[in-house]
């Protein structure tokens, strides 16, 4: 891929560590759009098959199987033109990590210090220490109300009103 270009070729990590960007770019690219099949194949191996299905529950079910799921409940708010839905741990349940906390902002996969405050506010008390919740939270914004252009892989983004979304958070899970 990088044949012409030398300077870009040694910022590559091993091949290991970029399969596993490339597999964790899908599994959100998957969740974000459960009406389309996805499939990833290195080399001859197929690592994942993800055919498409109705919801998002059957897509959690699909890339983190029965476990995670049965430990989800459904979670829905609308509030001022922002709606937020998903699924996030039931109260006492948690992980070791933040491995499955996924946010989506219009359907935008994003990193958001807000949106992990929120919700770990949301679960604060009910977890134990070192316990993280595990959440799949798609918000629905108006796009003004949302700015993608903070990072230039556009997975960063900052909200017009940020006290706004994290309370809707909170009390979509709360």
């Amino acid at each position: 891929l990088f044949f012409n270009l030398p300077a870009r070729r040694k910022f590559l990590r091993s091949d290991q560590s970029e399969m596993f960007l490339v597999a964790k770019y899908m599994t959100q690219t998957a969740l974000a759009f459960s009406q389309v099949r996805f499939i990833l194949v290195h080399g001859t191996r197929g690592l994942m098959d993800c055919p498409a299905v109705p919801n998002l529950a059957d897509r959690i079910f699909q890339l983190y199987g029965k476990d995670v799921l049965d430990r989800l409940m459904e979670v829905g708010r609308e509030d001022g033109g922002r709606r937020l839905d998903g699924y996030a741990s039931l109260p006492l349940t948690g992980r070791n990590d933040r491995s499955v906390q996924h946010f989506f902002v219009n359907n935008r996969p994003v990193k958001d210090r807000t949106l992990l405050a929120a919700l770990g506010q949301a679960y604060s008390g009910m977890l134990e220490k070192n316990k993280y919740p595990e959440g799949f939270l798609f918000i629905s914004l108006p796009y003004e109300e949302v700015d993608v252009n903070v990072h230039p892989a556009k997975t960063e983004v900052r909200f017009r009103d940020s006290q706004a979304v994290f309370r809707l958070v909170l009390r979509a899970i709360g």
